[in-house]
């Protein structure tokens, strides 16, 4: 059985509670924070379950994550590496686990590289495209605009994409773009979207096994496997 709550914690609860009537003999979730006493919960009735994305604040739980700093850090050395100092930051920061793990690694190539933060560089909003549209605007009406970008998700790029093509502006000839998460859509646009894939097929099959493993012993087996993400080059960044 599978469920989609769109981030939408009170779905996710009566998800959880459908699920357990069914009596399935394990769950694999993505949970939201605000159901952490559900989460506990299952862990305490000993029952199996696997945390897949997220970082559980829990160590009790077992989790397939994605190492979201080490992606954020990729990203940003990269650009660093093609000659940019001064790289704009679109994220979702506090408002997911995973825009603020990519955000600490963003900073942390930066103070490596002894550039100094500008947060004026950094614009938060909701992962969507006209999240990034929005955020892409601000930046743009800096005096000193960012000469490339790291976008926290793909979404976020592509409205990105639109503002900076809406000013007649050039990308990458005027301002280079990295996304997160190597979406579909992200190889379809012009130019295509260099990205960071987080293999999703990958982590979904280790989740089942470890779920697998889950439902073999009597108690929770607490394992954490953090997997890196890789950085897929195409044509959206300019080497200066």
């Amino acid at each position: 059985m599978f469920f989609d709550a769109h981030k939408d914690s009170r779905v996710e609860k009566e998800a959880i509670g459908l699920l357990r009537s069914k009596q399935v003999d394990g769950i694999i979730l993505s949970f939201n924070e605000a159901n952490r006493d559900e989460l506990l919960k299952l862990r305490d009735e000993n029952f199996p379950v696997v945390q897949i994305y997220r970082k559980s604040s829990e160590s009790m739980i077992s989790t397939i994550a994605i190492d979201n700093v080490a992606n954020g850090y990729l990203v940003t050395k990269y650009l660093l590496d093609a000659g940019h100092t001064r790289i704009g930051h679109i994220t979702t920061g506090d408002l997911t686990q995973s825009g603020y793990e990519r955000k600490l690694g963003y900073l942390k190539a930066l103070t490596e590289a002894n550039i100094d933060i500008d947060e004026n560089l950094i614009v938060e909003g909701v992962s969507s495209v006209e999240a990034g549209r929005e955020c892409m605007e601000r930046l743009l009406e800096l005096k000193s605009r960012p000469t490339a970008l790291f976008a926290s998700h793909d979404v976020l790029a592509i409205g990105a994409y639109d503002a900076i093509l809406d000013r007649g502006l050039s990308i990458p000839g005027d301002i280079s773009v990295v996304g997160h998460d190597n979406i579909e859509i992200a190889k379809m646009i012009r130019p295509r979207l260099t990205t960071i894939d987080t293999f999703k097929y990958t982590l979904g099959q280790a989740s089942v096994d470890l779920l697998i493993e889950e439902m073999a012993v009597e108690s929770h087996q607490c394992k954490e496997l953090v997997y890196p993400g890789e950085l897929v080059v195409r044509d959206s960044v300019r080497i200066l």
